[in-house]
Formats: C-alpha cells, structure tokens, sequence
C-alpha cells in the first residue's frame, strides 16, 4: 500500500518539481559548507595552540577533505534525492515536539559523543519547525495522505545523519569529527533558512496551502495539536536564526556538557574574520 502511495508521489507535478528544486539549492550551499569545514582544519594545522601532532592531524585531515569534498557532496546530495522515493511512510503517533517526521537514514546514536551537534540539530528542529511543518503539510495536501506520515528527505536529522555517513570511509579520528561537525553545524544551518523558505514559496505557487505560515504563526503547530489530542492554540516561538545566534547556542551546549567553550583539539579557535592573503588555505575546487 505505501509502495503504491510513493510511487504515485513520485510523478506528482508538485513533488517532481521539489525534488529538482531541492538539489540545487543544496548543491551550491554544501560547496560553501564543505569548503568552510576544509578551512576550519587548515586553521586548526596552523594553531599555535596545538601540538605537533595534532596539527600534522590537523593538516592530514584538510588535504583528504580537499581531495575527497566533491564524492561527499556528491553522495550527500543522492542520499537525499533518494528520499524523494519514500516520501509517505506509516502516520505514528507525534511526540508532542510539533516536528514533522524525518527520513532516518542511520541511527543518531553515532553523535552521542558529541552532545553539542545533538543541541544544535535540537536547537534547528525548534527554531525551523514553521517552515519544516508548512513543507509537511503541504506535502501531505498534494499527495493526499495523513501529514504524520510524511517522511522529509531535506530535514535536519536527514542532513546530519546522511553527512556522518558519508565521512565514515574517510576515518577520521573522534577530534576531528568533532571539528568537523560544529563547523558543518555553524554553516550549514543558517543556509536552510533560504532552503526552506524558497521550498515552500514553490509548492504555495502551486495553491498548496498558500496561507498556511500565517495559521501556523497565529495558531501554532497543527501536528503538535494533532498529537496532544488537545487543539491548543498555543504558538511556538517565531523561527530566527542568525549566525551570531548559532555560536551562542554552540557555546551554551559545549558550557552544559561541562566542556570549556573551545575546540576539541586543545582549544584552537576558528576565527571567520578572515586569513591574511598569505595564510589562507588553497581554494577547493568547484
């Protein structure tokens, strides 16, 4: 029965023309986000704050990332198109969190041992719920099915768990995942905003639901009412998220897990100002 129900949604006109739509507004900004998760590394290889060891590390790390960015984004970007074929699963019951089901591609335990990337996809869920929830339903308004069994291939779960999976092969050590992970967390988050909201301007110019923000922001989540069995009307805080806003959090996540607010390699900071021309890392290439 789901199989059928996919595979009419897959030849719906408003889903064929969000699957393109998703690609390449990802496809740009993972580029952007991979070369900012090389940059972070070159930085960390030129700390003064580190041990030899850690930025020969350090620096191993950038080159195998430079050389290897293309695959993942590559890989990255097909798990998520893959998604597109599993749109609708089983309707279940929500957690009363008003968050919209999400594809789960691996097991979110692989982030247990980094408590602030867990905050921050936390902290993404909470301040994207309006957009993520306005795609769910009208989703479920296009292909015809319960919203609770809509399966999301571009929500946060989704891009962080597919991003972990992808640099699995590459072996990196625990220090370095952790590097690697606040940095794709600081960039890649501010970047879903425009995903989201140009997302949802695309399937609201197919009369899905055109006013749907404005009852969400007036009456608050219908899933999480759905759930409650209880029809609140209680609003959720208004989404707005800002890069000087993602470091607060970041920092406030590293203070409750009892972590100085530093890096994992012996406290090397990555600064986003700039680098003199001289000390800049090479370029990826596009």
């Amino acid at each position: 029965m789901t199989q059928d129900i996919n595979a009419r949604a897959a030849n719906i006109p408003s889903v064929v023309a969000l699957r393109s739509k998703t690609q390449s507004l990802l496809e740009p900004r993972l580029k952007l986000v991979f070369e900012d998760m090389a940059e972070h590394l070159f930085n960390l290889s030129a700390s003064a704050q580190l041990s030899a060891d850690n930025r020969s590390r350090s620096f191993e790390a950038f080159s195998v990332l430079r050389a290897q960015h293309k695959t993942l984004i590559k890989t990255l970007l097909a798990r998520i198109d893959r998604g597109f074929d599993n749109l609708v699963g089983s309707a279940k019951e929500g957690s009363g969190t008003g968050l919209p089901t999400e594809l789960d591609l691996v097991d979110l335990n692989e982030f247990e041992s980094n408590l602030a990337i867990d905050r921050m996809v936390k902290l993404g869920n909470e301040r994207y719920w309006l957009p993520l929830e306005a795609i769910t339903l009208r989703l479920a308004a296009a292909i015809d099915v319960d919203p609770k069994s809509i399966q999301l291939p571009f929500g946060l779960k989704v891009c962080f768990s597919g991003y972990r999976t992808v640099l699995a092969p590459l072996e990196f050590n625990e220090d370095i995942l952790n590097e690697l992970d606040k940095a794709y967390a600081r960039n890649l988050l501010p970047e879903l905003r425009e995903v989201y909201q140009q997302l949802n301007a695309l399937l609201a110019e197919d009369g899905l639901l055109p006013n749907i923000e404005e009852d969400l922001e007036s009456g608050g989540s219908k899933l999480e009412a759905k759930s409650n069995g209880t029809g609140s009307n209680k609003p959720h805080p208004a989404p707005n998220l800002s890069r000087p806003d993602i470091e607060t959090e970041q920092a406030s996540a590293q203070s409750d897990s009892g972590a100085q607010p530093q890096t994992a390699l012996h406290g090397a900071q990555h600064h986003r100002s700039g680098w003199p021309m001289s000390r800049r890392p090479p370029l990826l290439p596009i």
